[in-house]
């Protein structure tokens, strides 16, 4: 039985397919509340893969399993994932992708443990200017 429901990321309308036996008990897990459109559930799965990338860097910064040597690698990397977080963002919310600034890497280099803290700002500037 196809059902209507809205993706619980953007709010558009969506028509999932609900099983006859579940839908005759009128969803009684709330299952049509947890619905996303293909769209943004692929962007959250990009976004999450980002994240563990970048938290597995920190958590070799933080355990100091990185040599004086190979801080400058951890560092471009940090960078390439940073970037292409915010070009998920950019794509996603289909704005121009705004001017990267180092001082997020800087900030995750200084203080690892603070990483979310540090990338807490970047969907919030997006989804700000998509309001606009």
């Amino acid at each position: 039985m196809i059902q209507q429901a809205f993706c619980k990321f953007c709010k558009k309308p969506g028509y999932p397919i609900v099983d006859d036996a579940y839908a005759a008990l009128g969803d009684p897990f709330n299952l049509l509340k947890l619905y996303a459109c293909n769209r943004c559930a692929d962007h959250q799965t990009e976004v999450g893969r980002v994240m563990r990338r970048v938290k597995m860097f920190c958590e070799l910064l933080i355990q100091k399993a990185v040599g004086p040597e190979d801080r400058p690698k951890v560092q471009e990397s940090l960078e390439t994932l940073i970037k292409r977080y915010m070009r998920l963002y950019a794509e996603h919310y289909d704005l121009s992708l705004p001017m990267y600034d180092s001082a997020i890497v800087h900030s995750i280099m200084h203080s690892p443990t603070n990483f979310a803290f540090a990338m807490r700002d970047i969907p919030k500037l997006f989804q700000q200017r998509s309001m606009l």
